[in-house]
């Protein structure tokens, strides 16, 4: 049986009055109208509650949500829920995404991880003692609020971040984010080692 959808502002009692409530909602608000108040409280609320990425989205506060093509699949005619952000700055979100999150942002923060797995690897070698050479590679910040600050800092959606798989691992397709990721790493990340149990039980991948 399906959970119900908690807000602060209203409950549905099941992921699919919630989907119904959004998709009905999008398809019958002109492109380029704001919704009402009340249902941008209830959006507004969705994302923050349930999308995996609600920092990014809504940043430095919602002033409004309007109906629009979806960034980058205007050709397509996709209709999307938009925040307009109080600094006057936007972005698009799926409704989906928040009752169905999907594999993207798991597979996104692999290709991550496999981008700068070579710093991982050099920082174990050169720091790691006899005693310590079975040992983890552990990101004293989280490795995921790392690459959170750096989607909002370089104002990226992961959602549209190609990937390519290369000998069966992940990576970002794009060399310039690629790049840009690999180096952000370099200068943000605090790296430790942590004995293998110690570094598992804080739910952490071997690095």
């Amino acid at each position: 049986m399906s959970k119900p959808v908690k807000l602060p502002s209203r409950t549905f009692e099941s992921k699919k009055e919630a989907r119904e409530y959004c998709s009905t909602l999008l398809n019958s608000t002109p492109l380029k109208q704001k919704v009402s108040d009340y249902d941008c409280q209830i959006l507004s609320e969705l994302v923050a509650f349930y999308h995996p990425f609600s920092e990014f989205k809504i940043a430095n506060g919602i002033d409004s949500i309007y109906v629009d093509y979806a960034i980058g699949y205007e050709r397509f005619k996709q209709r999307c829920f938009h925040i307009k952000r109080l600094d006057g700055s936007s972005t698009d979100f799926s409704y989906n995404e928040c009752l169905n999150p999907s594999n993207k942002w798991k597979s996104f923060q692999q290709a991550c991880r496999n981008t700068v797995y070579s710093q991982i690897r050099k920082f174990k070698q050169e720091n790691a003692t006899k005693h310590q050479l079975n040992y983890h590679v552990d990101h004293a910040y989280p490795f995921i609020n790392l690459i959170k600050d750096f989607l909002i800092k370089y104002s990226l959606d992961y959602c549209k971040i190609d990937l390519i798989e290369v000998d069966n691992a992940q990576y970002i397709a794009n060399r310039k984010v690629r790049n840009l990721f690999f180096s952000y790493h370099a200068k943000y990340a605090s790296l430790q080692l942590l004995p293998a149990q110690e570094n598992l039980s804080k739910g952490a991948k071997t690095a």
